[in-house]
């Protein structure tokens, strides 16, 4: 029979959006929240990478503001990737370089109408996202469903 046992906590600022938003990688919590609420201009966005450090889980590294104005939609992160999805009118796809847990940063970013609500890793090169498709100024329009090629630097296939 298994067994739990408390390791450490810790604090970040924002919300996190659902269970994609974290991931563990080598011993490193990776963490996407967003701080604020639209319609508010003061929204902003985060990336945590924290560390147990005894009863502790201290913040490491960090990548903020990403996308300001912007909620997160959808968040994966996949070994030393992170990507992320926010949006208010487009769907910037971030990818960050999560490689060095103290020094994350953002290394691409592509943008796109409408917005991915789920992000699907494909094998080591490519991410199925699915989401719904709007018009440049944010009208919702249907279901869009997209694969993004080089997941190193977010570049269309």
């Amino acid at each position: 029979e298994a067994s739990l046992s408390y390791q450490a906590s810790g604090r970040v600022g924002g919300r996190v959006l659902n269970q994609f938003s974290l991931g563990e990688h080598d011993g490193y919590l990776r963490m996407a929240t967003t701080t604020g609420s639209l319609p508010s201009p003061d929204v902003y966005n985060s990336v945590y990478v924290l560390h147990p450090n005894g009863e502790n889980l201290d913040v490491v590294g960090e990548v903020s503001p990403i996308g300001e104005t912007e909620d997160i939609r959808s968040a994966r992160f996949v070994g030393d990737r992170g990507f992320v999805v926010t949006f208010r009118q487009t769907d910037p796809l971030y990818t960050l370089d999560l490689s060095n847990p103290h020094q994350p940063r953002v290394i691409g970013e592509l943008k796109v109408n409408g917005f991915s609500s789920y992000i699907h890793p494909l094998g080591k090169n490519h991410l199925l996202t699915i989401g719904q498709d709007a018009t440049s100024s944010g009208r919702m329009l249907g279901l869009l469903a997209g694969s993004t090629a080089r997941r190193s630097n977010v570049s269309v296939s």
